[in-house]
């Protein structure tokens, strides 16, 4: 479940940097 980690991963920078 490496694709799940990234994107989990992804999307949380996403949602911190919008800020």
């Amino acid at each position: 479940i490496y694709f799940l980690q990234i994107v989990l991963k992804n999307y949380y920078s996403v949602s911190s940097g919008n800020e």
